[in-house]
This record gives C-alpha cells, sequence and structure tokens, in this order.
C-alpha cells in the first residue's frame, strides 16, 4: 500500500489512551481510591467511574481537579484524539509552525528525524532523553519513566530548567549529527538571507540590503553559540 491510500484510508493507530483509561492508570499506580477522587472532584463515585470507562464526557474544570489530586499536570490527562497517521502527521505539521521543528536527514536508518531550535522545547527534549537512557541502562524501570512523563514538568525545581537537572551526555555519534543538522539549518538561513539581500541590491535598496547582512550576521552568531554550548564536550 502506498503512502497516500494509507493516509486516504485514515488507518488508525491502536495506541491511543483516552482521558478514562489515563485517569484509571495514574489512580491504580497511585493507590487512590475512587471515593478519594470523586471527592476531590465533587462528583459521586459512579461519575468517576463512568469517566474511567468513557461512559461520561469530563468538564476541564473537573480534569483540573482529578488532576490536582493526582499529582499530575491537567495536560496529561488530556486526550488529543490523535487517532490516525494522518492526525499525527497534521500535529507535526502545527508544532513546526509553533515551535520551528523541522525534518532532518540522518546519514543512516531510521533516515529521518525531527529537530527543533526552540530553547525550552531542546530542554524538555533532553530531560527526556536522559530519562530514557536511565531506563534504558537499566536505573530506572519502565514503570518509574512512565511516572516522571506522567509527572513532567511538576518534578522540576522552581526556576530551574529540565535541562540543568541531569547533566548531558551526549555520544560522539549524536553531536555529529547534532552539528550536520545544525550545519544545514544555518545553509538555508544564510541562502534565503542572501537572496533577500541580493534582490535589495538589485533594486538599489542598500539600506534594507545592509539590515538583512545585521540580521544575518547576529542569527548566524546565536545559532552558532547555541550549537556550540550544546555539543561542545
Amino acid at each position: 500500500m502506498s503512502l497516500l491510500d494509507k493516509f486516504l484510508n485514515n488507518i488508525k493507530i491502536e495506541k491511543r489512551i483516552e482521558t478514562g483509561q489515563k485517569i484509571k492508570r495514574i489512580r491504580l499506580r497511585n493507590k487512590t481510591a475512587v471515593s478519594e477522587l470523586a471527592e476531590a472532584a465533587g462528583v459521586n463515585e459512579a461519575a468517576i467511574r463512568n469517566y474511567e470507562v468513557g461512559y461520561r464526557q469530563i468538564s476541564r474544570d473537573k480534569l483540573e481537579l482529578i488532576a490536582q489530586r493526582l499529582g499530575v499536570p491537567v495536560e496529561t490527562l488530556v486526550d488529543r484524539q490523535i487517532d490516525s497517521y494522518n492526525d499525527a502527521m497534521h500535529i507535526l505539521f502545527e508544532l513546526s509552525d509553533k515551535y520551528d521543528l523541522v525534518p532532518i536527514e540522518l546519514p543512516q536508518e531510521p533516515k529521518y528525524a525531527i529537530q527543533t531550535k526552540d530553547e525550552t522545547i531542546l530542554q524538555a527534549l533532553q530531560a527526556w532523553y536522559n530519562e530514557r537512557r536511565k531506563w534504558e541502562n537499566g536505573d530506572i524501570t519502565q514503570a518509574e519513566l512512565q511516572e516522571w512523563m506522567d509527572a513532567f514538568p511538576l518534578q522540576c525545581e522552581e526556576n530551574e530548567s529540565p535541562a540543568e537537572k541531569v547533566e548531558s551526555r551526549y555520544t560522539d555519534f549524536e553531536r555529529i549529527l547534532g552539528l550536520k543538522s545544525s550545519l544545514e539549518q544555518l545553509d538555508m538561513i544564510v541562502n534565503d538571507n542572501v537572496e533577500l539581500i541580493e534582490d535589495c541590491i538589485a533594486h538599489k535598496d542598500y539600506k534594507t540590503a545592509r539590515e538583512h547582512l545585521r540580521t544575518l550576521k547576529a542569527t548566524v552568531h546565536t545559532l552558532s553559540q547555541v550549537d556550540i554550548k550544546r555539543y561542545g564536550k
């Protein structure tokens, strides 16, 4: 089946976890009684059970109270209704617009990945990466990794970025991939700005050309410093 056919047929992804399932999973993990959750949300126990099995829709204010009782951000419990590859791709497109996520090509399988220059997203990704490394190395269990993801970012200290909590541990190969991608993005930025500058010069708009040049220099300098800080040993 071609890629187009897969999207046109809207093939479903079986791993979707709805709000009710999330509430029940975290409640059982925390050993929170249905009665405790009902009291926190100001509803009866039957309502909580109906939420968990999906028989009733839960309002945002009730969901916030439940999340607070379970010790997780309300975003953890939200059902984003990502039911298909088409849904997933359009979520990525929106993230690309809002947080500068871009597809990059890798020198080996799986060949393609997503990268961003948004510093906050990068810090969060680094924190997630470090927790996964702990799990892969056997330092924490899969349940502990899931608990970390459910609570993120509540486990981060106030005014402390997630990246500062765990020391960065890039392998040499990861540094090479990161720097390769950064250079590709810099090349695109430089080429785009050079075209703007050349167009301004062709129209004898030297003032705007100089402004584009100053912007380009500042952008290249800033991105270079970010990459040096991130990938430097």
